[in-house]
């Protein structure tokens, strides 16, 4: 039934971006996961090619944390999320981090099992980003320095409804999705939720389960969301470290080609054939989760 629920969520979110009037990101940018809304994963860039990709060079830069998503490109930065929620903007030709948030709820989240592989998107104006954390909230910071221009819970249990899809921008809405944590373990509601670019004001509420209810609601009062289990039964069968692991993730913007990997050491691969470098972001050191 949960899954069922976290399909139905992923349907209603690809039926809102396929039905709208989507403008193609400019060939510099990867501003949102996928390329664009409608997650064609292509860009027209072809700086890099088969002709100059041998000569590109490999350099390292240490994040404190893990990158378990997809990078963006906006506005002549890297913008990533970590595990536990930070958020910070790189330089692409140092990699240099410019500025870079941290939630109020990292200290009470790091080295537990809820992370989030929720990949940042860029506003329409591409004055700002959108960026998710374990604590359920979706923020609106600004590209030039990070400060917090809104915040908007979505969930309200962020210890069960995990900030696990990548974020999307459309028609002036930010779209963001729930799943559930690692065993799948009730309650939870896997649901869409659409604020306002401006304001943060939440538009529009699609619950996969009890779809009767248009607001965001504590999952436990929805029947088809399941009960709590015993913990004994609810502990997850592998190892958090295991269970976490994703396919690497590939995106070619402003002459780079951008790797992503969630094995702890190596997080982001930056290519530049303008300056034959590769520049690989990750952490000094693998933590059990990440940061």
């Amino acid at each position: 039934m949960k899954t069922i629920g976290i399909l139905l969520a992923a349907a209603a979110l690809a039926l809102v971006v396929s039905n709208s009037l989507l403008q193609a990101a400019p060939a510099k940018e990867w501003p949102v996961f996928g390329y664009d809304a409608a997650r064609h994963n292509a860009s027209p860039d072809t700086t890099i090619n088969a002709q100059n990709v041998s000569k590109l060079r490999r350099i390292q830069v240490h994040l404190d944390g893990t990158v378990d998503s997809s990078p963006i490109y906006v506005g002549g930065r890297f913008v990533v999320t970590t595990t536990y929620g930070k958020t910070e903007a790189l330089d692409p030709s140092s990699g240099r981090v410019i500025w870079g948030f941290t939630p109020p709820s990292y200290g009470s989240v790091a080295g537990s099992a809820r992370i989030t592989n929720s990949t940042p998107a860029a506003s329409t104006d591409r004055s700002a980003v959108y960026a998710a954390a374990p604590d359920g909230r979706i923020r609106k910071l600004r590209l030039s320095d990070g400060k917090v221009l809104w915040t908007t819970a979505i969930t309200r249990d962020p210890t069960h409804e995990k900030m696990t899809s990548s974020i999307n921008v459309s028609r002036g809405l930010v779209i963001a999705t729930t799943g559930g944590y690692i065993g799948d373990a009730p309650p939870y509601q896997g649901h869409v939720v659409t604020m306002s670019e401006r304001t943060g004001r939440i538009a529009h509420v699609w619950n996969s389960l009890c779809a009767n209810r248009h607001t965001v609601i504590v999952p436990r009062t929805c029947g088809s969301s399941g009960r709590p289990q015993p913990a004994s039964s609810s502990r997850p069968s592998r190892s958090p470290r295991r269970s976490r692991s994703r396919s690497p993730q590939a995106i070619a913007a402003g002459g780079r080609l951008i790797v992503s990997r969630a094995s702890g050491r190596l997080s982001t691969l930056i290519i530049s054939a303008a300056s034959s470098t590769v520049r690989v972001i990750g952490p000094a050191t693998r933590p059990a989760y990440g940061g």
